[in-house]
């Protein structure tokens, strides 16, 4: 985990950012350049676990070595995020705690 200034840090750096918000978040606003690929996706009323996430996840960041900076609005979509993602093998996850709540300037 990192706040949100060392995940600033990061990316400034070349780290690649992967929104982890609904296509709807993403498209209202994201940092340049960041990927989006939702952890949940909107369903009936509220949200469900997006079936796809790993698969699509594994798209945009094939190299499961490689350092990835993955965040939210608030932080807690990321870390159940990025437990997924570690658990699916990926070693360079980062979670970026306090989301964009947190003011991420990139």
């Amino acid at each position: 985990n990192v706040d949100v200034q060392g995940a600033s840090e990061l990316v400034k750096g070349g780290v690649k950012y992967v929104d982890v918000r609904t296509a709807e978040e993403y498209a209202a606003g994201h940092p340049a350049g960041a990927a989006n690929v939702p952890v949940f996706v909107k369903q009936g009323g509220g949200m469900a676990p997006n079936p796809d996430f790993l698969k699509q996840f594994e798209a945009a960041c094939p190299d499961k070595a490689a350092q990835v900076c993955v965040g939210c609005q608030s932080g807690k979509r990321s870390e159940a995020a990025a437990r997924m993602l570690a658990d699916a093998g990926f070693s360079g996850v980062v979670n970026m705690e306090g989301g964009f709540s947190g003011e991420l300037r990139m």
